[in-house]
């Protein structure tokens, strides 16, 4: 019995070691496949490029290692084109990422502050394959990213962003050449001479540019006068903290409400955001023009027949105008990436977002702030009473803007009612409800749009009541909701 108690205690005892056995290596596996998946969304690409807060999410080694990567990329006697907008961290993460250029064996230009549009430019007209751009465009200046852009001013496809994703991860092999920086100042002055050669002229024009304490400070300003505007500019005083603050296309309403009346007399206002790839117009009565109104002025008033893009996040009354004006309209998801795509697809020559990114496929393929308000102000000038009258016919709809401030916004909306509301009024009545996760920001965009006060009011009530629910779930304060009622 005592041989056989003993037989049973070993055999317990192998079969725990087995079994812990088993249980580490099940865990080492399952913590080398969370540190692999920690890994790969620490270098994900959002709607336009890496982003996140500098030093916190967006660290030095990753600019190294998007670096190295893109110089990996390049063609043998090509350099990488570096830029930066006026952000307090842009030169730490400027400089790694020429490091890590530099380490693979690859030369840089760099050519310091410049609006993003620059490098689009440059990888279009000049010999570069890839140009990477050290910005987080309309974010608050503690924010940075990394947007990059490849041959023809083209973004990465999905495709492309998931492959630089993979090779992130990867061990660096450093070269045994180490490459040579170079510092560029003629290619801000090629896309000056650029521009000058569209045959813009703005004799006497008062303008107004907001220049958002951005990469396009003093510069949009310049390029004003020198096609003969009279030019008054603000907010292009740089202490690498203040980039949109109360400033830029994404504040145009405090730009509205606070300063418009110091600024007149002017002719016709333009805000840009942060690196210059965005731009609101603005007129002296304090009517703001945004990206939709912008486009539809451009296809209208160039007597452009080729269509118009637009996207989910339009106003229903700019859409309704542009079917009743026999325009062809097709809608994509938001990002300016997607627009180009159905442009693109649809042979389209003009593509925009309401937030003030323009696509004008004979200029450049993707959105250029500058030339964009350079276009809009000539056009002004020629044809002052259409412009006008095709600004006043438009009467938005009323609507709800809302953001809820959030780190796990995907999270949230999966455990949401958002969709079942969607379901319900999205479509009814031309009732327009969608919501997002921001591909650039740790936010939820929600829109509520209605050519009805009552039904946007039932609305609201509906996705207010839900929003208080998520509120208590995820311990959210009254800071991480804004809503806006236009």
């Amino acid at each position: 019995m005592q041989i056989i108690a003993l037989t049973i205690i070993a055999i317990k005892q192998v079969i725990y070691k087995v079994c812990r056995y088993e249980f580490c290596q099940q865990k080492r596996f399952y913590d080398i496949y969370l540190s692999c998946v920690n890994k790969m969304e620490k270098y994900k690409f959002g709607t336009d490029g890496i982003r996140g807060k500098a030093n916190e999410e967006l660290t030095p080694e990753i600019a190294f290692r998007l670096g190295y990567v893109l110089g990996k990329r390049i063609p043998e006697g090509e350099r990488l084109l570096v830029s930066k907008d006026t952000r307090e961290s842009g030169d730490e993460l400027a400089l790694s990422a020429i490091s890590g250029c530099l380490a693979s064996g690859k030369d840089v230009d760099y050519i310091k502050v410049a609006a993003t549009p620059i490098s689009a430019f440059a990888t279009t007209y000049l010999n570069y394959s890839y140009a990477l751009v050290i910005t987080a465009s309309h974010n608050i200046y503690s924010d940075n990213g990394l947007k990059v852009f490849k041959k023809n001013g083209l973004k990465l496809s999905d495709e492309e962003c998931q492959s630089i994703e993979q090779e992130l991860t990867e061990n660096i092999s450093y070269s045994k050449k180490i490459g040579k920086l170079f510092i560029k100042k003629n290619i801000k002055k090629k896309y000056i001479n650029y521009l000058k050669k569209q045959n813009i002229n703005l004799d006497s024009l008062i303008v107004v540019l907001d220049e958002a304490n951005g990469s396009l400070s003093n510069y949009a300003s310049k390029v004003f006068k020198l096609l003969n505007a009279k030019v008054k500019a603000i907010n292009n005083k740089l202490n690498g903290q203040n980039i949109n603050y109360k400033s830029g296309s994404t504040n145009i309403e405090y730009l509205i409400k606070e300063k418009l009346n110091y600024l007149l007399p002017f002719d016709i206002g333009f805000s840009f955001d942060g690196d210059g790839d965005r731009v609101i117009s603005f007129l002296p009565d304090g009517s703001i023009i945004d990206g939709d109104i912008e486009a539809l002025l451009l296809v209208k008033l160039l007597r452009n027949n080729s269509g118009l893009i637009l996207t989910k996040m339009s106003d229903i009354a700019i859409i309704n105008y542009l079917k009743q004006s026999g325009i062809n309209i097709s809608i994509s998801d938001v990002g300016d990436k997607n627009v180009y795509e159905l442009m693109n697809n649809s042979g389209c020559k003009i593509g925009a977002e309401k937030s003030g990114h323009i696509i004008l496929k004979d200029y450049m393929n993707s959105g250029d702030g500058l030339y964009n308000a350079l276009l809009l102000a000539s056009i002004f000038k020629k044809n002052k009473e259409e412009f006008y009258r095709v600004v006043k016919q438009i009467k938005a709809s009323k609507k709800y803007e809302i953001e809820i401030i959030t780190d796990n916004a995907k999270e949230v909306i999966k455990n949401s009612n958002f969709e079942k509301i969607a379901q319900k009024y999205d479509g009814l009545n031309e009732n327009k409800f969608v919501y997002r996760a921001s591909g650039t920001e740790s936010k939820i965009r929600v829109l509520i749009q209605s050519l009805d006060e009552k039904e946007l009011k039932e609305i609201y009530i509906e996705i207010n009541e839900e929003i208080e629910r998520l509120k208590e779930k995820y311990v959210w304060n009254s800071r991480n909701i804004v809503v806006k009622k236009s």
